[in-house]
């Protein structure tokens, strides 16, 4: 009998350890997940804020690429007249500056490319995974 009371003793000491140690994993499950969430939230936050950075990005190198053209067109020009002119060395300096600009403006652009470009490797990430997902 004495050995019938210790026995079940046991397993309800046992028991009780086993159901402390459940509940104690169960919390440590549910903080792991709710960082879990709070990352993801992180997450979206920074995609959105990449996405409105490629959007401007977009905005931008379409306005620099205007510029870009004429600026090439005005160095087409003072290219075709530098040598009918009078004043041939300030043609040659004018040209010598939009060069320049034209120059300036193409890494800006590239910049502008790069935003853009970055971006589009995201979004195609997370389609990636959007279809492994299912």
């Amino acid at each position: 009998m004495k050995k019938i009371l210790v026995v079940g003793a046991l397993l309800l000491s046992v028991t009780n350890l086993m159901a402390d140690g459940s509940q104690e994993l169960e919390a440590r499950f549910n903080g792991l997940e709710q960082e879990f969430q709070l990352l993801m939230e992180r997450e979206q936050a920074k995609y959105n804020e990449e996405k409105v950075a490629a959007a401007n990005a977009q905005k931008t190198l379409a306005k620099q690429k205007q510029v870009y053209a004429q600026l090439t067109a005005k160095v087409q020009q003072l290219n075709k007249i530098k040598d009918i002119k009078f004043y041939k060395s300030d043609y040659e300096g004018l040209a010598n500056k939009f060069n320049g600009l034209l120059k300036e403006l193409d890494g800006q652009m590239k910049e502008q490319q790069a935003i853009i470009d970055r971006f589009k490797q995201l979004e195609a990430l997370r389609a990636g995974m959007s279809t492994n997902k299912k």
